[in-house]
């Protein structure tokens, strides 16, 4: 399984999922009640490769980058400035962040824009200290925002969602609040503040938490706390069941591994926020395909260097033409490079039939397929020429 997950990795590297419908699918996802698909939220945009990728944490630059990688939502913080400027930064002083020092409430957004990020291992990047407004410009139809309020903050919530509205970003921005705050952000809900039920994720650790930021706000969303060095601890649990019961779309910080993850997911987990995107994402992607890959798989040895397999699609992924199914195969459960996949249709109606042909293979190997329709896993139903040749 750990060979099988190294190779995911290398599939989400060689994957592009730049797809002007991803925030759509994201968000079509949260608000599913009956979707069971875990989303990734990347802690300050994803800055495991940072300087491979030219996007420091923060960054408008990782705006494209966090696309790019696919990854459903992008972590953030904000600031405010000596005039009254909300920017994107994260430390309680810049240093580790910048070329400059000091506290960003104590400089003018002039002085922070003379300044450059700094990747994560000290270098210096050609990036500047991003506004609130930039990164809404450049976001807006790109990702999906869940920000936290740096201390001081959450005093200037009104103007922060006056933002908000400006730009139409009402249902791609998520706040993560303390339940501690809860109180002030009932009053701003009570005095007319915009607010929709996707717009806070409270932070809670107990179920009565639960039931009081349900009561008071309704929301699509909240955040179960876990601790790091036991984060499936039976309690934990316990409170993720309990949310997810009420219909709320439970997020928790993927600590610790896979086996731990698992639990998480297995309790009603919806969405990770991670610092390791990328391993999480290969891990969601090896679950797709059940414990082994069983349920997807033809297998036997081949003789020649090309099968055909048919496929059923779900209904809701429409083989439209032979351009939009895509296939991952693999070799002895690990990923192979691309082969050749010629699709031609077999129906346009109920479970859709696709008769998948596939060019390229070894002779006397047994290969694993995976099938995306329109960039997005699909599940086969069922397998009509299991294991045919051309």
């Amino acid at each position: 399984m750990k060979q099988l997950l190294m190779a995911f990795l290398l599939l989400l590297s060689l994957k592009s999922f730049a797809d002007p419908s991803q925030v759509a699918r994201t968000l079509r996802e949260m608000n599913d009640p009956y979707s069971t698909a875990v989303l990734v939220a990347a802690h300050r945009g994803g800055y495991e490769t940072d300087v491979a990728d030219k996007a420091p944490e923060n960054s408008v630059a990782n705006i494209l980058n966090c696309q790019s990688k696919g990854i459903d939502l992008y972590e953030t913080d904000i600031q405010r400035t000596k005039d009254g400027i909300f920017v994107m930064a994260h430390d309680p002083t810049i240093e580790r962040e910048t070329t400059g020092a000091g506290s960003v409430k104590d400089m003018t957004l002039v002085e922070l824009k003379q300044l450059k990020k700094k990747y994560r291992n000290g270098s210096v990047s050609d990036e500047r200290m991003a506004t609130f407004e930039e990164f809404l410009q450049k976001g807006k139809g790109r990702t999906v925002f869940k920000i936290d309020l740096k201390p001081g903050v959450n005093a200037y919530f009104k103007e922060i969602m006056e933002w908000v509205v400006k730009y139409d970003m009402m249902d791609s921005v998520i706040f993560r609040i303390p339940y501690n705050d809860a109180d002030l952000f009932a009053k701003y809900k009570a005095d007319g503040v915009p607010y929709t039920k996707s717009l806070l994720m409270f932070k809670v650790k107990k179920t009565k938490q639960v039931d009081d930021i349900q009561a008071r706000f309704d929301p699509l969303t909240i955040q179960v706390d876990v601790k790091k060095a036991d984060p499936v601890h039976p309690k934990t649990l316990d409170v993720i069941k309990y949310a997810t019961s009420k219909g709320l779309l439970v997020e928790c910080h993927a600590e610790k591994g896979e086996k731990e993850w698992a639990q998480l997911v297995d309790a009603g987990v919806r969405m990770f926020h991670t610092k390791a995107a990328s391993k999480v994402q290969a891990f969601l992607e090896v679950r797709k395909f059940s414990s082994e890959l069983l349920d997807f798989a033809w297998s036997g040895n081949v003789s020649s260097d090309a099968a055909t397999v048919v496929v059923g699609l779900k209904n809701h992924r429409t083989v439209r033409t032979e351009n939009n199914v895509t296939v991952s195969v693999f070799a002895d459960k690990k990923m192979i490079k691309p082969v050749s996949v010629a699709t031609q249709i077999l129906s346009s109606s109920g479970n859709h039939l696709a008769r998948l042909t596939l060019s390229g293979l070894q002779p006397n190997t047994s290969y694993y397929y995976g099938v995306w329709v329109d960039g997005v896993q699909d599940t086969v139903l069922n397998d009509a020429d299991n294991g045919s040749e051309t």
